[in-house]
């Protein structure tokens, strides 16, 4: 009895319909499994149930259309009451597959960004001590500060892992009430415009012609905007022009922060609030980022309710867009 004679007798509904799974036609009862799902894996275990009577299965992946990861068991049933017959299960553990990988890349990339100005941080001890170079003035000055350059970054790093993951835990006190925005947009525009004015970048605020508050923490608000602000000047070429706006959206204020950079391919977009994800990993560490700036502004937006989007033109710039409620709409 080859596999052409095992033919679909049924589909039940658990938490997602095997026919979605597999993505099998709406006529398949009494065809033959070959025909439906073109997965030799799977005709492989169905045989081994059937001729063995004994569980088999494991992972499967699909490609078409979709990337997923199936968790198949294939059960024999009773003989006494079904025949040769086996009951397929499967289960869709993309999402889990995809969280393993988040995490393994996490550890994989928190161990590198800690371990490359350790690195420094060793190399320029062991030439100072072991290769004389300390009693040399000028050498161990440049060493030292280089040494506390490497310092200083981690200290950002780890505060940044702290800081998300507070974020995350949702340990973060919040005090939600209006706020004034124009203040805080001034008071971090204020912080930024040194750096920006030795890039010869200019600074714009646009108010909104009718004022309008969101509903939010002023702690969060400052974070929020200091990293897209920060964000925009560094990767802004000299020249270019930052602009925050901020304006009544319906029930939300819409605040954006829109440069005129280099901008963001269009296949990163969906990734750059990941945790350490980069599209340029070099001009990221000479502008001297965390890889955790974005990723702390996306969980600081969504734990006040928000939401927030980004746009991106290569070579005219992009535009991040913070959505949140509006105090007016939602008092006390």
């Amino acid at each position: 009895d080859g596999i052409r004679d095992h033919c679909v007798t049924g589909v039940q509904t658990c938490a997602l319909p095997i026919s979605r799974l597999f993505r099998l036609p709406k006529e398949s009862i009494g065809r033959p499994l070959f025909e439906l799902v073109r997965q030799p894996q799977l005709q492989n275990w169905v045989e081994l149930t059937l001729g063995a009577r004994e569980v088999a299965g494991g992972e499967l992946l699909l490609t078409n259309p979709t990337s997923r990861t199936l968790s198949v068991r294939v059960q024999p049933l009773p003989e006494g009451s079904t025949g040769g017959r086996a009951m397929v299960v499967a289960t869709d553990i993309s999402q889990l597959r995809r969280l393993e990988e988040i995490r393994q890349e996490f550890v994989a990339n928190a161990s590198h960004e800690l371990k490359t100005p350790l690195a420094s941080i060793k190399a320029c001890l062991e030439t100072l001590v072991d290769g004389g170079a300390i009693d040399d003035p000028e050498v161990r000055d440049r060493f030292l500060n280089v040494v506390s350059e490497q310092a200083d970054r981690m200290d950002h790093l780890i505060r940044d892992l702290l800081s998300l993951t507070r974020i995350e835990n949702d340990e973060a006190d919040l005090d939600l009430h209006p706020v004034d925005l124009e203040s805080l947009v001034t008071q971090s525009v204020g912080r930024q415009r040194q750096t920006a004015e030795r890039k010869r970048i200019s600074l714009r605020i646009e108010p909104p012609a009718d004022p309008v508050e969101p509903l939010g923490d002023e702690e969060s608000l400052e974070h929020i905007l200091d990293n897209l602000i920060d964000n925009a000047v560094k990767y802004t070429d000299a020249g270019g022009v930052v602009t925050i706006r901020w304006r009544p959206d319906g029930d939300w204020c819409l605040l954006e922060v829109q440069d005129t950079g280099i901008g963001i391919p269009h296949q990163h977009l969906d990734r750059i609030f990941e945790r350490f994800y980069r599209v340029d990993r070099a001009r990221s560490r000479e502008v001297g980022g965390t890889g955790l700036g974005l990723s702390i502004v996306k969980h600081l937006v969504q734990n006040q309710g928000g939401e927030i989007r980004v746009a991106s033109q290569m070579g005219k710039g992009t535009s991040f867009s913070v959505r949140l409620l509006r105090a007016e709409r939602f008092p006390g």
